[in-house]
């Protein structure tokens, strides 16, 4: 395998020629690596490089060792698409840093004339206006109050958000500093006055159309000495955005992104279109193949949203043919082969609709949601469970918000294909809320009755009161397995709502014991006092045995709502090994397929031999020349004493037997004796080539994972090549499945912590 330092040459030839430019790159590269690694494996995919939570966490971020430890954990073709990446986000990073650097040094001299001026005015205006608040901003304050989309802060046009950004300060680092600056400050470029310049025209810039892992191999980056003095040093500012805070408006993708996570969090259709409108955008004004196949990837993103799973498929196809192994394209070309991941993909986007309008206190218009729901998931509970939380958020309580409950139990849990599906913290608190509100009053009113059929029957749908807590604690803990980043008090509450189902259930035991973990979240949470009030009642509870009713419940209580879950991600987690196995048959087959024909054919062995001496590789035919030397000379050895002589002996007439019996005993003896021996011979060269057989299927294994890794220049072989130049594009599709598998088996890992 090459070192990090061998990779890195080849991904940026600029480093290999190892003078003070080409360090002050190196520097620059270093800095950008381990800022996008710090951000964790999310960030990663935006570079292409797709990167398990568990591989990310083995690398240091100590710069001495950053790079050999990255190249070990991601392997020589994902490291060399990193170092690729990287390459060319910085020289756009510095490309627009340069050009608006540029254009601040030339108006420098027109900003100083009227600094002193202009603060005068200012100070002025402010002592004129003081304690005063100006008509446009009182506007504004009002208009937020009384907008129906008040919680979210108004946009600013591009020309608004640059003059409200604060200045930054010019402080360059120092030349051997290679650790990244705190959140806002600048991260100039080392050295003495030398900039990191970018050419403007174009020139030099080569995209081959192929390379390793199918990542254009860019122009190299080059330190120019001729920098004009009026022009301000190159700087890059790494903020919370993750991008250069000034190129960011004009940034059409930027913009796209931050309209797709809108949607994602507010289901807003106008978001889903802006986002696919600033989406087209990009895809036209994209400069390169791979920002081009990036901002093709949003969009087919965008069409599986909308559950245009067809188109979605198509910009995805295009997508990777500009960019092979972009993340979110290979994401949505797994997804759009299956037929429920439009459908699923329109029910988040209304689920998230549902939880907006939680926030924003509009509940009357849940109706509607649960409406579209039913439309697309007949089967499943989430109608009824919205409708039950618009009942709870319109203040029903008691016998008014019993129906509504009683619905909710007649359709929980419903089609299991479903039961995996978030419901967003809104609809989750009020069905929770709503559920363990309406069954405690019962308790005081009704008592050992109620208290009786929290145990009884707690599967049937006509028992509303075991119905209740079945719909509090199977929500609870599917919040608890499927959100992305629970806050601490949001986890500590969902906990604290497991233990009160728990309790209901009269679980005594297993209650305390969650409510024992959901105070270990937080110690000084905000519900401790609640939970150690209630896990002391528990306690009482679980002594009482001669009260009315109580029943106390040994072990752990799974529920309906969790059972269908564990079968919801089975479904899931089968349905991924088994494409991706079917995936790995398909290449097998192929492989095999492909190398039988090589293997066949002497001249094309010989080509490919020939190309990989001159690539510095090992002959890959090898280990097969030696096994079929093994196997040419075991077939002669047949030939000549297993099979030969046998067929001469039995050809050859047997002699009459002559003498008296000791004679005719002798040799009859003798002609055992012989025969065993054949025998013997001829188990012993089929069991070696047996063996031998055995081995080449191995070899011809060994020989296509070989070949698999082609050298910069191809092997020479067109059918190969171009079998290969496929293969990236499966490759990453299953690395998605593998992803796929292990994020649902640990999943169901955290199935047992509930």
């Amino acid at each position: 395998m090459p070192t990090a330092t061998q990779l890195l040459h080849k991904a940026v030839p600029r480093l290999a020629q190892g003078d003070e430019k080409a360090r002050k790159l190196e520097r620059q590269l270093l800095k950008l690596a381990l800022h996008v690694w710090g951000k964790g494996p999310d960030r990663l995919k935006k570079l292409g490089v797709v990167v398990s939570e568990r591989t990310w966490s083995k690398v240091d971020p100590d710069p001495a060792v950053f790079w050999d430890q990255a190249a070990e954990a991601l392997e020589a073709k994902r490291f060399f698409r990193f170092a690729q990446a990287l390459r060319v986000e910085l020289k756009a990073r510095l490309s627009k840093k340069t050009s608006s650097g540029a254009s601040s040094g030339r108006s420098a001299s027109r900003s100083a004339s009227g600094r002193s001026s202009s603060s005068r005015s200012a100070s002025s205006r402010s002592r004129s206006g003081s304690g005063r608040t100006s008509s446009r901003a009182s506007g504004r304050r009002a208009g937020e109050e009384t907008s129906p989309r008040a919680s979210r802060p108004r946009r600013r046009a591009p020309e608004e958000e640059t003059s409200a950004r604060p200045k930054r300060r010019p402080a360059p680092p120092a030349a051997d500093e290679l650790a990244l600056p705190p959140s806002g400050e600048d991260l100039a470029i080392p050295g003495s006055g030398e900039d990191l310049a970018i050419p403007e025209s174009g020139d030099g810039l080569v995209v081959p159309e192929s390379g390793i892992g199918g990542v254009p191999d860019l122009d190299m980056l080059e330190l120019a000495t001729n920098a004009p003095a009026a022009e301000a040093p190159a700087q890059i500012r790494f903020g919370d955005d993750d991008g250069p805070a000034d190129a960011e408006a004009a940034d059409p993708t930027a913009a796209a992104e931050r309209a797709l996570n809108r949607y994602r969090e507010s289901g807003d259709a106008d978001e889903l279109s802006e986002a696919r409108r600033l989406f087209k955008v990009a895809c036209k004004e994209a400069d390169g193949r791979i920002a081009q196949g990036v901002a093709r990837a949003g969009l087919s993103q965008t069409y599986l949203l909308g559950g245009q799973r067809e188109k979605a498929h198509e910009h995805a196809k295009k997508a990777l043919s500009l960019f092979p192994g972009e993340p979110n394209a290979v994401a949505v070309w797994v997804q759009s082969e299956r037929e429920e991941s439009a459908a699923r993909a329109r029910v988040e986007a209304l689920l998230a609709r549902a939880n907006t309008l939680i926030e924003r206190e509009q509940a009357k218009q849940l109706k509607g949601v649960a409406k579209e729901l039913r439309a697309l998931a007949p089967e499943s509970a989430l109608p009824a469970l919205v409708e039950l939380a618009a009942a709870v958020e319109s203040m029903l309580e008691g016998q008014a918000l019993e129906p509504h409950l009683e619905a909710a139990w007649k359709a929980y849990p419903g089609d299991p294909e479903w039961a995996d599906m978030p419901l967003g913290a809104g609809v989750e608190n009020a069905v929770i809320r709503g559920a363990l509100g309406w069954i405690r009053p019962r308790f005081e009113k009704e008592g050992p009755a109620v208290l009786k059929r929290t145990v009884t029957d707690v599967e049937s749908k006509d028992n509303l009161i075991a119905g209740a807590w079945q719909l509090a604690l199977g929500v609870a803990r599917v919040a608890l397995s499927t959100r992305r980043r629970p806050s601490t008090d949001d986890q500590q509450r969902l906990m604290m709502q497991v233990g009160h189902a728990l309790f209901v259930a009269q679980y005594y035991d297993h209650a305390k014991e969650v409510y024992a973990a959901a105070r270990r979240i937080d110690r000084g949470g905000s519900f401790v006092v609640e939970i150690n009030k209630q896990e002391t009642e528990c306690g009482v509870m679980r002594r009482g045995f001669d009260r009315p009713g109580v029943k106390a419940k040994m072990g752990q209580l799974v529920g309906v709502g969790l059972a269908a879950y564990r079968k919801a991600i089975g479904l899931r987690l089968e349905q991924a090994i088994r494409e991706r196995d079917t995936l790995q048959q398909k290449i097998s087959a192929d492989v095999q397929k492909i190398v039988g024909g090589i293997v066949g054919d002497s001249q094309r062995r010989k080509t490919i031999a020939k190309n990989a001496k001159a690539a510095g590789l090992e002959d890959p035919f090898a280990r097969l020349e030696e096994v079929e030397a093994q196997l040419s000379s075991i077939a002669g050895e047949l030939a000549t004493r297993g099979d030969v002589a046998p067929a001469a002996a039995e050809a050859a007439p047997a002699p009459a037997k002559k003498g008296r019996l000791f004679g005719r005993m002798k040799q009859g003896l003798a002609g055992a004796v012989q025969k065993a021996k054949t025998a013997a011979k001829g188990a012993e060269l089929a069991l070696r080539k047996g063996v031998a057989t055995s081995r080449r299927n191995e070899a011809l294994k060994a020989l296509g994972a070989t070949l698999r890794d082609r050298p910069d220049q191809g092997w020479g072989d067109k059918q190969l090549d171009a079998y290969l130049s496929r293969f990236d594009l499966l490759d990453a599709k299953l690395d998605y499945l593998d992803e796929e598998a292990e994020r649902l088996r640990a999943r169901v890992g955290q199935l047992s912590e509930l």
